[in-house]
């Protein structure tokens, strides 16, 4: 069975309070970081497996990324690679040319640059352009 993508409504948001129980998640993912940020769950098997949660940003033509977690039993697989996939996507088709921003935990900067081709903005943002976006696409949902 493939991972599906699925848009977790604001009206269930409260919902994902359960997962911080379950020790698989750290971040309090029943909160919004941003009125404009959209939570996007990778479901395996109809379990949460991963979550994204970022805006779309047209004044600056680019989405954000707030935040990117992994559940523990699935980290060092592809999940974090089709999340980041999945945003590269939709900035490239909201017609933002794949661009894309995030600001990265200091001990996963280099795994960003090296395992997905993101560069460095300054300090600890970092952000993924036409051709990266591209490539994790490629690499992460059209190749699946």
């Amino acid at each position: 069975m493939l991972d599906i993508f699925q848009t977790i409504p604001e009206t269930q948001l409260s919902s994902l309070k359960e997962l911080v129980a379950t020790s698989q998640f750290g971040f309090d993912w029943s909160t919004k970081s941003s009125v404009n940020a959209q939570t996007v769950g990778v479901l395996h098997q109809g379990e949460i497996i991963g979550l994204v949660e970022f805006e779309r940003r047209p004044v600056e033509l680019a989405n954000y990324m707030f935040l990117l977690e992994v559940a523990r039993a699935y980290r060092g697989g592809s999940v974090a690679g089709r999340l980041l996939a999945y945003v590269a996507k939709d900035s490239l088709v909201q017609g933002f040319g794949g661009f894309f921003f995030f600001e990265a935990k200091d001990a996963l900067i280099q795994y960003y640059i090296d395992r997905f081709g993101a560069k460095v903005a300054r300090n600890r943002t970092l952000f993924f352009d036409e051709q990266a976006a591209q490539a994790l696409v490629h690499e992460f949902l059209e190749r699946v």
